[in-house]
């Protein structure tokens, strides 16, 4: 591409209508960020009862901004559905995911940046905060606020706990509206005042005027309902300006409205009265290099590239690109997969594993630099790429021995409670991922409450007093507070929780950890206690109810029956069969699910059980799951419990000699990970007689996915069909390939 400051200053030349403006704010090139709105979900618990339809062209226009002066590399940063709280649509109503998902298919942006914050909350939250850290005198970043305050508060919150308040100093905001600075959804929420008291009124302010006039038909960027000073879209010769029209038309009230953009149009042009007819003459004869077919929606085939992985032993870095070699070679009819790329489901948070203690310590065991290539190998973009991962409140049973953070009787104002005992394997595992993917999602669930809440006094079960929190309310409440300081203390230590499921496995009475928590029982304490507990606190972290699984009893069932729900945020299941996860899905259509343990095996680490593996996957994220959990990543060489209990894992460390095991359950978790991203979207597809295991989705950047596994003893062919079109792919044999479709 051309040097920018050659194009910005060429193109003002050569537009009439922008000749004699400049950047301005001092821009020049420099790094840009922007968060918005737009929610395409009602929000009944703030009376509003449809979506926000105003950001859904307005983002796509402010994409096609920024990619008509080839500025997609200073785009770091693009957030959206940003109000705090607010529930999650379904992705085929998601207006604003549609709209940048369209631009980045066809104006080359970088996926990497953008996040939907109903679903990606704390990864927007991260990677905003580390912009903004960042930021210097050469170096500023300029945020364009097209939301409400909330999100961006809790952002600036996290660079303040990051020592970042020289930074905040070089970050300059440009709004348009009064409402986004001073607005609450809910009563606990910040404005823009309280944004500038956090930092210091470190943070540079600019407000241009306000960009709406929606009753002037040919000034600013809302004409109301008269589209017809924006009809020039729709005959452009660029199609991907022909789809901006579309975009703008999404408007479900029917309204020409793309305002926000306004703000990026100042910045870029020195112009804060920019027009239908003056946007006309800056997209002028189109946007350089955009895509005027994608290549699905054309029926154009596609570019081709299939990857696959080998069962029978582990590999540190096991995948291999596939040859083509399909020409003259017949397709069976069950090795037909049909898909429809439009119809799309839930998004993808990420694949990962769960860290416990004697996995710390077989790491640990390890020289450093050792260390660090096995951990690069599970978390690095590169590599596995894991993003989404589990960890324990205390001990599970893969710790080392029975423990919890409130070891003192009755300390009922938690005065004694520590997490030492982690920093000695735990905190330290957990935190050699984040140096890799600082990115990675982390959830957490006790095994056991402490002892002294117990009926028994004890962590583990089959206790003949029982294996149960004692009810007695004064209990009930320490135990929140508990959860309070666990959080509080992980983040103090650098590592965020973003979720919690109140109890693993809670129908378990075992040998090791553990505590029957019903399902009843676990809505009142969530609702009565622990929600309110993590409000009084601040504490952002969501709450799940689970982890539920259907062995021998229905807890799920249970806690669809449960009529006040209002304190849980999703559910956390597994061992569950997909039917009784559909079951659930249809008594209750909204509800979030991710899935926490996958199947654990006898640690015999087997390649038969690794082909067991993508089918298992796909039995959750088909049905619904926005994750997959597999469970210990790291085990010693003799693959037991703290209770000497055998289980797989990814890799075994011999604590004694220091060689490093590769199995192959690692194999089919790299490829499954490397390919199912956060941000991916499961689309609809079927396998004729569902003879395979298959997994299928879409990027936000367009590219179609397909995980499939070839469980035959020869390599064989497979065809993809979309549309009218078909596209041959071989699979070698005892496989899993993953088919890229570009």
């Amino acid at each position: 591409m051309k040097s920018k400051n050659v194009l910005l200053i060429s193109f003002f030349i050569l537009c009439p209508l922008l000749k004699g403006f400049a950047q301005a704010w001092g821009y020049n090139n420099h790094r840009i960020a922007i968060s918005s709105d737009g929610n395409s979900a009602p929000d009944y618990a703030y009376k509003w009862p449809m979506g926000d339809p105003d950001d859904w062209g307005a983002n796509a226009a402010i994409l096609a901004t920024l990619a008509k002066l080839e500025m997609q590399d200073k785009l770091v940063h693009f957030s959206y559905n940003n109000f705090i709280d607010a529930p999650a649509g379904p992705d085929s109503e998601n207006q604003n995911k549609i709209s940048c998902d369209g631009a980045i298919m066809r104006w080359q942006f970088d996926a990497s940046k953008f996040f939907d914050v109903t679903t990606q909350l704390e990864q927007a939250k991260t990677h905003l905060a580390q912009e903004m850290l960042k930021s210097t005198a050469e170096d500023p970043l300029y945020f364009i606020h097209a939301g409400l305050s909330e999100f961006v508060y809790q952002v600036v919150e996290e660079v303040v706990k990051m020592n970042g308040l020289e930074a905040l100093s070089h970050v300059k905001l440009i709004s348009h509206s009064g409402f986004n600075e001073n607005e609450k959804r809910r009563t606990w929420h910040h404005t823009w005042n309280d944004i500038q008291t956090l930092c210091g009124h470190r943070i540079q302010y600019y407000k241009i005027k306000d960009q709406n006039a929606c009753n002037l038909r040919d000034v600013l960027w809302c004409s109301g309902h008269d589209f017809s000073p924006w009809h020039w879209m729709q005959v452009h010769q660029d199609k991907s300006i022909q789809w901006l029209y579309t975009r703008l038309k999404a408007h479900e009230m029917g309204k020409a409205d793309i305002s926000d953009v306004g703000m990026l149009y100042w910045l870029l042009t020195g112009d804060e009265n920019g027009s239908p007819e003056k946007f006309k003459s800056f997209l002028g004869k189109g946007i350089p290099y955009a895509k005027q077919n994608i290549a699905i929606e054309a029926g154009i085939r596609p570019s081709v590239k299939v990857y696959a992985v080998k069962l029978n032993k582990g590999e540190a870095s096991p995948l291999f690109e596939v040859e083509d070699d399909t020409k003259g070679k017949k397709v069976g009819w069950r090795n037909r997969i049909y898909i429809q790329p439009n119809v799309t489901f839930q998004t993808i948070e990420g694949i990962g594993g769960a860290f416990n203690e004697i996995g710390g310590e077989a790491l640990l065991s390890l020289p450093k630099k050792e260390q660090e290539v096995v951990m690069n190998n599970l978390f690095s973009k590169d590599k596995a790429g894991f993003t989404f991962c589990r960890t324990a409140i205390g001990a599970s049973d893969f710790g080392i021995d029975a423990y919890s953070y409130s070891m003192t009787p009755n300390d009922f104002d938690m005065e004694h409670f520590s997490i030492d005992r982690d920093e000695n394997y735990l905190l330290p595992y957990i935190k050699s991922a984040l140096a890799v993917n600082p990115y990675l999602t982390l959830f957490a669930s006790p095994w056991s409450p402490p002892a002294w809440m117990k009926e028994s006094g004890k962590m583990v079960g089959l206790q003949k007093e029982g294996n149960r929190m004692k009810s007695d309310p004064k209990v009930q409440k320490a135990y929140a507070q508990y959860l309070v300081k666990y959080v509080q203390a992980y983040a103090k230590a650098g590592v965020k929780i973003d979720r919690i499921c109140i109890q693993n496995e809670n129908d378990a009475d075992t040998k090791y950890p553990s505590c029957v928590f019903p399902a009843k029982e676990m809505v009142a304490f969530a609702n009565k206690y622990m929600s309110r507990a993590f409000k009084k606190n601040k504490i952002k972290t969501k709450i799940y109810a689970g982890t539920f699984r259907a062995s021998d009893q229905m807890d799920l069932m249970d806690f669809v029956q449960c009529k006040n729900r209002n304190g849980i945020d999703g559910i956390g299941i597994q061992y569950t069969e997909t039917k009784i996860i559909n079951d659930a899905r249809t008594l209750v259509p909204n509800m979030k699910i991710i899935h926490t343990e996958g199947d654990c095996y006898n640690g015999k680490n087997a390649a038969e059980e690794a082909g067991n593996r993508l089918k298992e996957v796909a039995s959750y994220i088909n049905s619904g799951s926005t994750n997959f959990t597999y469970w210990n990543m790291i085990l010693n060489e003799t693959t037991k419990s703290g209770w000497d209990w055998p289980q797989n894992s990814l890799i075994n460390i011999d604590l004694k000699n220091g060689t490093v095991q590769y199995n192959p359950d690692y194999n089919a978790m790299f490829i499954i990970s490397k390919f199912i991203q956060p941000g991916d979207v499961r689309i609809a597809s079927v396998n004729r007689s569902n003879a395979h295991p298959i997994i299928t989705l879409k990027s936000p950047d367009g590219t179609i996915k397909i995980l499939v596994q070839n469980t035959a003893k020869t390599d064989d062919v497979f065809e993809l069909v979309i549309g009218e079109k078909s596209i041959k792919v071989n699979v070698p044999a005892q496989a899993i390939a993953a088919v890229i479709l570009k």
